[in-house]
């Protein structure tokens, strides 16, 4: 049965048990993917299409297979690596001096795909100088099929690009023909389980997910409808322990008003840290910090190459352009600020952190500002094109968000889909278009609710 054969209220009872089951968001650009998934199943089961969708709502396993037909887990070995420098040289030591030495990390990897960010994870605490035992590594997804294949630990060339991947030596990963093969020490130190972070299983003390020290949640919540973020974001908030940490994707939506993160911006983008508060005892009020130590400001490993414009600036001077009471009032502008005595920054980076940083503070007009003037220095930039959109879209400019997300597009398109793009800490091409063409979409169908 063909997409023209199989009726568009198919297609929807399909896409709306998915997003009703996962919160995966599915638009009118899917719904060939879902009637060739929906035509696999068939063949596979034997069943009709209305018994498909009957099973489909009781049989665990078939949705699964379901999922891995119109999902394509992406990921790779130590994917934008200033995450994992940012946990070597901020998140490490501002647990230890919060919990003591004898502390044991609780750290999980949430749509882990397969695998690759949880190995990493492994080696990174390894190279760290963390024993096995001083760790808890915990890693969970939606798919069990990308669960079964992450417990091989074996991969393909395309998971280990990268000079920080290439660099990792045999003892960590071992090539073996056309694959690599993980080092047996980090498959055993990860658990693998599955876990639907659109459900009510978490925090939950039966795969220890409660009182974690750091999640890394990278390029999930992107795929999500905006309910599901809201109930993800809360959640992986009540999961973290006082003083943890959770590291979304460049990509991925703000989670500021979601729940009561402090947001802290980082080389690799937004941080959420959860707060610690005040502890009192018997004998009276004892003073903790309300938060972490501030992180500094961690320049890329010398080892990684990072593009930069040729149109270059003062760190100092680009800085003085962020208003006065914005460096004051905000603990994450001040670690900007500690940083440009000590190295000249790229300028389109450094004004992409300022915009980041006012949409932080809710200042979309000032954070669309930022990002003119880096149009007006580099017009093919996709990722700020994107981040227009969305600022756009928030103030109602529907029409100026459709033109955003068009340029993203035209942008983004014009580049090979694997391609990664500049600003964006790793994110290919490809994934980007895919996203403006959803944000597209839901623009449209705002247009026509209100029509």
């Amino acid at each position: 049965m063909t997409e023209s054969a199989m009726a568009h209220s198919e297609i929807a009872s399909i896409s709306a048990l998915i997003t009703r089951c996962t919160g995966i968001k599915l638009t009118a650009d899917h719904q060939a993917m879902i009637a060739r998934a929906s035509n696999t199943l068939m063949v596979e089961t034997g069943s009709s299409l209305n018994a498909l969708l009957q099973r489909l709502q009781v049989d665990a396993a078939l949705l699964d297979r379901l999922l891995s037909l119109v999902t394509i887990p992406e990921s790779y070995f130590f994917r934008d690596p200033s995450h994992f420098t940012y946990i070597s040289q901020t998140v490490i030591p501002a647990i230890g001096q919060l919990r003591g030495p004898d502390h044991v990390l609780r750290v999980l990897s949430a749509g882990c795909a397969g695998g690759e960010e949880a190995y990493t994870l492994a080696m990174l605490f390894e190279e760290s100088g963390i024993a096995p035992s001083g760790v808890r590594l915990l890693a969970c997804d939606i798919s069990r099929r990308a669960l079964s294949r992450a417990r091989k630990g074996s991969y393909s060339a395309w998971s280990v690009r990268g000079e920080r991947a290439m660099a990792l030596p045999e003892s960590f990963l071992r090539r073996s023909g056309k694959h690599y093969e993980v080092a047996e020490r980090f498959r055993k130190q990860v658990n693998f389980f599955y876990l639907n972070l659109a459900g009510k299983g978490y925090p939950s003390a039966e795969y220890a997910v409660e009182a974690l020290d750091l999640i890394l949640c990278r390029n999930v919540l992107i795929y999500l409808d905006a309910a599901t973020i809201r109930h993800v974001a809360q959640r992986l908030y009540d999961s973290l322990a006082p003083g943890g940490y959770l590291i979304p994707g460049p990509s991925d939506p703000l989670l500021s008003g979601l729940a009561p993160f402090e947001a802290q911006l980082t080389p690799g983008g937004l941080v959420y840290h959860k707060p610690v508060k005040r502890l009192v005892t018997s004998t009276g009020q004892v003073s903790v910090p309300e938060t972490a130590p501030a992180p500094a400001f961690v320049a890329p490993a010398s080892g990684v190459k990072r593009e930069r414009s040729s149109r270059r600036a003062s760190s100092a001077n680009a800085l003085s352009n962020i208003p006065k009471a914005q460096i004051e009032n905000d603990g994450v502008a001040a670690d900007i600020r500690g940083s440009v005595s000590s190295e000249e920054l790229d300028l389109q980076a450094l004004l992409y952190a300022q915009a980041l940083l006012c949409m932080q503070q809710g200042d979309d007009e000032q954070a669309l500002a930022q990002l003119k003037k880096l149009l007006y220095l580099d017009s093919s930039l996709a990722v700020v094109h994107f981040t227009c959109g969305l600022l756009y879209s928030r103030l109602a400019k529907i029409g100026d968000a459709q033109r955003s997300y068009r340029n993203a597009i035209q942008h983004a398109g014009a580049l090979p889909d694997k391609q990664l793009l500049p600003l964006s800490d790793g994110e290919p091409a490809g994934l980007l278009v895919q996203a403006a063409q959803q944000q597209l979409n839901a623009l449209h169908s705002r247009l026509g609710d209100s029509a």
